[in-house]
């Protein structure tokens, strides 16, 4: 059997802003032992505070000394395959990709049906496999650090007139307030905007 595995797992799937990251991490053997020994969980189980982030990148700085790839969907193109009712499509294709950059392994997925089609004897595809493998849980700290640095670079540039952009990009209160802002000043939504997505709170600003 394999001795490598490849988790892969993404982070803004379900953002408004910014956007969708794909982060792929391949392991040996000795190497799931001791990031075992880092606290490694799936990303979403640290939550969303500031200390959350720092625990996030203190362990993101540790796994990318391990053979990985990111995959980076920004707002347009998620956009484009939403427009299209393929959002998985985007999804699998980002997947591909990244099996292809980090050949030999055992792969695992985290979405039975949306990674099925992929499925073979050395690609398996699980629900919840974030937080039933190891390797797919450190792939969704990488995944999520790289959305969250990349959140920061699109947002920071407003902090000046509006202050500090709350809600991580995800259809919230936080959220809604810079996009109000945004238009309100600038007379248009802002371009890291998933205009696809059928927010109702922003609909009388289309």
């Amino acid at each position: 059997m394999n001795s490598q595995k490849l988790g892969i797992d993404e982070a803004g799937r379900g953002c408004v802003l910014g956007p969708l990251v794909m982060a792929g991490l391949r392991l040996g053997a000795e190497d799931m032992e001791f990031i075992q020994t880092l606290g490694v969980q799936d990303s979403k189980l640290f939550g969303s505070t500031v200390g959350a982030k720092k625990k996030r990148a203190l362990l993101y700085e540790q796994l990318r000394a391990y053979s990985h790839h990111v995959e980076i969907a920004e707002a347009d193109e998620v956009d484009d395959y939403v427009r299209r009712g393929g959002l998985n499509d985007l999804e699998r294709s980002m997947a591909s990709k990244i099996i292809a950059a980090l050949p030999g392994a055992q792969v695992m997925l985290d979405g039975a049906v949306m990674f099925g089609p992929l499925c073979n004897d050395h690609i398996k595809a699980e629900n919840k496999a974030d937080q039933n493998h190891l390797e797919v849980a450190a792939a969704s700290i990488i995944a999520k650090h790289v959305r969250d640095e990349a959140i920061s670079a699109l947002l920071t540039p407003f902090e000046p007139e509006f202050g500090k952009v709350k809600g991580g990009g995800y259809a919230n209160q936080g959220t809604l307030a810079f996009v109000e802002w945004h238009v309100q000043k600038r007379g248009e939504l802002p371009l890291c905007l998933r205009t696809s997505y059928q927010w109702k709170a922003i609909a009388h600003l289309r």
